[in-house]
């Protein structure tokens, strides 16, 4: 889908929330080879007591996480106010040569 929106993207650099394998370095390198992304990692547990459905009951082993990048261009960009209290890491996974 990334692909297919590669203009797009280029053009107006949104602000993107991307779900990515944990070992997976390409997805990384091609949001920076659309623009001036920095790409935060965000790792939540896959149950949250404050869930939609009010769901009490927990059914997902403790060490499971959704792996997931959130990725902003613009300097005016900032990480929102939900995802900001969450120990955002930034992800720097740069290496030599062409992506």
């Amino acid at each position: 889908m990334l692909q297919g929106g590669r203009g797009t993207i280029e053009r107006d650099l949104p602000a993107l929330y991307l779900e990515y394998e944990s070992n997976s370095k390409d997805l990384y390198h091609f949001v920076r080879s659309l623009g001036p992304y920095a790409c935060y990692h965000h790792a939540p547990r896959m149950y949250s007591e404050n869930n939609f459905r009010e769901e009490k009951r927990d059914i997902f082993p403790a060490r499971l996480r959704s792996y997931n990048m959130y990725c902003v261009a613009r300097a005016s960009s900032s990480i929102p106010e939900w995802l900001a209290c969450r120990n955002m890491e930034t992800i720097d996974l740069r290496v030599e040569g062409p992506l």
